[in-house]
C-alpha cells in the first residue's frame, strides 16, 4: 500500500531476477535494477522473509550520487567483482524494493550511520515466538513507516510533492 502510486507512475525504476523468482537454499541471486527516464537518487532495498531489512546501495561519501536515466545496475551475481547473493534461510517471502527519487530521502539517508553508509535492520526473535512466527518487532515495519514519511514529506510548504517511483520484485526462498 506504502508505494501503490509510486509503482504506477509512468516511468519507474525495474527490477529484474536473472534467475528464478523461486530460488532454493544456495541459489545464487543475481537480479539488476534500471532507472527509471529522469536523473534520480536510487535506495535499493532487501527485505528478509524473517523481517530483516538490508540497504544494498548505501551513499558514498556526503551526498548521494544522481544517477542518468537508464542506468542499469547489476546484483548479487558473483559476476565482474560483485558479491554473490546466496538464497538461505530462513525460508518464506522476501523483496527487492527499488525507489527512485528526483530529491534524497533523508529519511532513509538517516538509516545510514556507519561510515560506508550501510545499514541492515535486524529483526529481533522473540524467546516466546513459535517456529514459523513472525518477530514482533520486524524492522521492515520500521522501513515502511520511514518510507511512507519520506513520501508525504515537503521540506517547504509551497513545494510540490515529491517525484518518487518503485518497482518491487517479490520472491519465495525455499528449502531444496
Amino acid at each position: 500500500l506504502t508505494l501503490d502510486e509510486p509503482m504506477h507512475a509512468p516511468s519507474r525504476p525495474k527490477v529484474v531476477m536473472d534467475g528464478s523468482e523461486q530460488p532454493k537454499f544456495g541459489d545464487v541471486m543475481g537480479f539488476s535494477v534500471t532507472t527509471p527516464n529522469f536523473p534520480s537518487f536510487l535506495y535499493l532495498a532487501y527485505l528478509q522473509a524473517d523481517g530483516t531489512v538490508v540497504n544494498l546501495v548505501p551513499r558514498q561519501g556526503p551526498i548521494r550520487k544522481q544517477l542518468a536515466p537508464g542506468t542499469v545496475l547489476k546484483f548479487g551475481d558473483g559476476k565482474e567483482g560483485r558479491q554473490t547473493f546466496r538464497a538461505a534461510a530462513p525460508a518464506g517471502p522476501e523483496a527487492v524494493i527499488a525507489i527512485a527519487s528526483r530529491s534524497p530521502l533523508a529519511q532513509l539517508e538517516a538509516l545510514e550511520t556507519s561510515e560506508q553508509g550501510q545499514f541492515t535492520l535486524a529483526a529481533a526473535i522473540r524467546e516466546a515466538a513459535g517456529e514459523g512466527e513472525k518477530p514482533e518487532n520486524a524492522q521492515d515495519r520500521l522501513y515502511l513507516s520511514l518510507l511512507r514519511e519520506a513520501l508525504a514529506d515537503r521540506p517547504e510548504a509551497e513545494m510540490i510533492e515529491r517525484e518518487v517511483t518503485a518497482d518491487v520484485l517479490h520472491l519465495t526462498v525455499a528449502a531444496k
